[in-house]
């Protein structure tokens, strides 16, 4: 499997009770295409802290993001169902569920770029009032190397 190289920018917007909240990381990465797949791999910088490796598998109707580091988690969207995960954070440990609304994935062989789009509803601790309206968008080029 060929490893590309590729400058990345996730997007994950939150909305709880009318409260929105951003957060935009600037990575770069690798991409690797096997079929049926697309396969992301970044490290994400943390400022005085120790990293987060961060792995993003796509595949038609399926995502799944795992993270490793501090911060630990497996995270699947499919969409119209409710997916289950674990997530191990240096403060503790939540129960999280997800229900995806939609996944759209593009990429362009001839540009080399893609991007994803994830429209969620996430409740942590199975509680319902803690539900967040996410909204995740990664996009991601091929990255000129010298």
């Amino acid at each position: 499997m060929e490893s590309i190289p590729v400058s990345l920018k996730l997007t994950t917007e939150s909305n709880e009770r009318g409260q929105k909240d951003i957060i935009t990381i600037k990575e770069e990465g690798h991409c690797y295409q096997a079929p049926n797949r697309m396969i992301l791999r970044f490290i994400e910088h943390q400022d005085g802290g120790e990293d987060i490796q961060t792995t993003v598998t796509i595949q038609e109707n399926r995502v799944a993001i795992r993270r490793t580091g501090p911060v630990q988690m497996h995270q699947v969207f499919v969409p119209k169902q409710w997916t289950e995960n674990t997530y191990h954070h240096p403060y503790g440990l939540f129960y999280m569920q997800t229900k995806t609304d939609h996944i759209e994935h593009q990429f362009s062989p001839k540009t080399e770029k893609g991007r994803l789009f994830i429209t969620y509803l996430l409740r942590l601790n199975q509680e319902e009032e803690q539900e967040k309206r996410q909204r995740l968008t990664l996009t991601y080029q091929r990255r000129q190397t010298q």
